[in-house]
């Protein structure tokens, strides 16, 4: 999941708009051993890794009983929403929307573990290759209709159309058929089959290590056959899963005479509570998701305070709401090296760059990164296979200084001076750019401030030619060191945003895939990050952390080491909910 959005919040200033800061069963089933330590070592390493808390009670304290009803309010602070289609969604809002309303064959733990969601059981055959789930007998659609294996072969066969799901298709490409099927050879996906109304089964051309995680993330949900084929993209104006809650509405004008809108579409969207939900109705009646970047000058905007009932931001205001924090996400924010503008082409440049910057300086530069890890590597804790790289790629100005003249640049003598993007007014930007520019003059490289109002690729025409260190961030998908290496780095990678190639690192990224041997997977993996880190296409910065403020009354509020869009708003309920009315309907 990639962070866009790069810009701290910006709450009722007159800069506001859709780009704030940004923002992952008592069943048993069958996996096979080496799955097993994967999915353990996992969770394990992560609770060693990361400190949680959540606004559940205290054993201290007299523990409330949870109490039904109640309208949870949410902020939508970064991209806007564009779809509610888990093949296309892409921003964290539209991840944690459909999050709500779909559900996958399995799911992530609080604790990362892989667990069973649509699927009651699962079995996979000795040679990693097939994978058989069988359907829970109450898992039902939003309109009462059972959830099938026809509509979880049409669900993972839509996966692999071309130009849909472009961002995470690969993931699937290893089933037997897909290449055929998007190269418009076959009609059907050979190794997607429905055994029997219950019985789904996918048969995969290698051992593939990560399935069950590919099929955990949000863009493996669920959908019914019948419904999409009758409606085709209308059906996502008005969605039906199988989630905790279901589509009620889009907000409107009527409702919130000060509702924002981007591109014809209201930014606010009420869910429903479940009744059928196969884990139990949630204690909430509704969610709803508001965006909080300003409204046209002509309509009021209410204190934010007054829409929604928990922020991500260190916003000192509120001293009666409660801190909800993460210390660590399974997340890297980095600069893209200029990798592709001469001279910075030059790999010993990159790396001089890399080593005379000081992270824990640039994070402390601004209260919004004050204290968050710096990164030593490219995965982060918690990863399987997580080894520091801080030795070896750590801040070392002597190590920056050689290079520099090995490069042919004695103390930065003809190297063209270093851009940095700055938006507007954005003091964390500006921080970002003085503290850059502080570090890079010890080593003789000049940096100036590039002013935008937008976010913008590394392929946009305004930087395309430009020496720029453009910041960019990820979070993962699922907790598996391919979701950091193969996504951010493998030359045929939609997500490869720095244009990074390298065939041995393509090619040791494809072996990893089949690898069955936890050791020897690591091991890969290890010399990947090494690989990478050498030729330094980026600069990691830090693994970000998670911090909201929660209303009081609010418990059972998590947050996930995923990100925000994988907080379960099922598990959340108000003390003393107040009952709604048409008043407290209009936010």
């Amino acid at each position: 999941m990639e962070q866009k959005s790069l810009t701290p919040p910006t709450f009722g200033s007159e800069d506001s708009g859709a780009e704030g800061r940004p923002w992952v069963r008592s069943h048993s089933w069958l996996i096979p051993g080496a799955l097993l330590v994967l999915c353990l070592v996992t969770a394990a390493a992560f609770f060693l890794a990361a400190k949680h808390r959540s606004t559940t009670p205290t054993a201290s304290a007299q523990p409330a009983q949870p109490v039904p009803g109640g309208v949870f309010r949410f902020p939508i602070w970064e991209r806007p929403i564009q779809t509610l289609d888990p093949a296309r969604a892409t921003s964290a809002s539209e991840i944690m929307l459909i999050q709500q309303i779909y559900e996958g064959l399995t799911a992530f733990d609080q604790y990362l573990n892989i667990v069973p969601a649509l699927a009651r059981y699962w079995e996979i055959s000795s040679d990693g290759k097939t994978y058989t789930f069988e359907l829970r007998p109450n898992a039902r659609f939003h309109n009462g209709e059972p959830v099938t294996a026809e509509d979880c072969v049409y669900s993972f066969q839509r996966l692999l159309t071309p130009g849909l799901n472009e961002t995470n298709y690969h993931y699937f490409t290893r089933i037997v058929g897909a290449e055929e099927f998007r190269a418009g050879r076959a009609n059907t996906v050979a190794g997607l089959e429905a055994i029997d109304e219950r019985t789904f089964q996918i048969r995969f051309t290698t051992p593939f290590v990560p399935a069950l995680s590919v099929l955990s993330m949000y863009s493996s949900k669920i959908l019914p056959k019948k419904e999409l084929l009758a409606k085709g993209d209308d059906f996502f104006q008005a969605p039906i899963g199988t989630g905790p809650f279901q589509f009620s509405h889009w907000i409107g004008e009527e409702e919130d005479p000060a509702i924002p809108f981007f591109q014809g579409v209201p930014q606010g969207i009420r869910l429903d509570a479940n009744a059928h939900y196969f884990e139990g109705r949630p204690k909430l009646d509704a969610v709803i998701f508001r965006a909080i970047w300003n409204a046209p000058k002509a309509k009021e905007e209410k204190p934010l305070n007054e829409l929604v009932d928990c922020i991500e931001a260190p916003i000192d205001e509120y001293y009666d709401w409660v801190r909800v924090e993460t210390d660590k996400l399974l997340a890297l924010n980095y600069y893209i090296l200029p990798s592709r503008v001469p001279p910075y082409n030059d790999a010993r440049v990159r790396r001089a760059i890399n080593f005379a910057l000081d992270k824990r300086s640039l994070l402390d530069a601004s209260r919004f990164t004050a204290g968050t890890p710096a990164a030593t590597g490219i995965v982060p804790p918690g990863i399987p296979g997580f080894f520091p790289m801080g030795a070896a790629y750590g801040h070392n100005m002597e190590k920056s200084v050689r290079l520099l003249a090995e490069a042919g640049y004695p103390e930065g003598q003809g190297l063209p001076p270093l851009e940095v993007i700055v938006f507007g007014r954005d003091p964390l930007s500006e921080a970002r750019q003085n503290c850059v520019a502080a570090c890079m003059s010890r080593i003789g490289v000049d940096v100036k401030p590039f002013n935008v109002k937008r976010v913008l690729a590394l392929d946009d025409a305004a930087i395309r030619d430009r020496p720029v260190l453009l910041y960019n961030g990820w979070v993962a998908d699922f907790p598996d060191p391919d979701n950091f290496l193969r996504v951010l780095f493998h030359s045929t990678s939609p997500m490869n945003r720095s244009g990074y190639s390298n065939p041995e690192v393509d090619r040791l990224l494809d072996l990893a895939w089949s690898e069955t041997s936890y050791k020897e997977r690591n091991d890969i993996y290890r010399r990947i990050e090494k690989m990478i880190l050498h030729d330094s296409p980026i600069v990691p910065l830090d693994y970000d952390r998670s911090r909201f403020l929660v209303r009081p009354n609010v418990r059972g509020f998590s947050l996930s080491p995923m990100g925000y869009p994988y907080i379960k708003m099922n598990k959340i309920w108000l003390e003393e909910p107040k009952p709604e009315t048409p008043e407290s309907k209009d936010l």
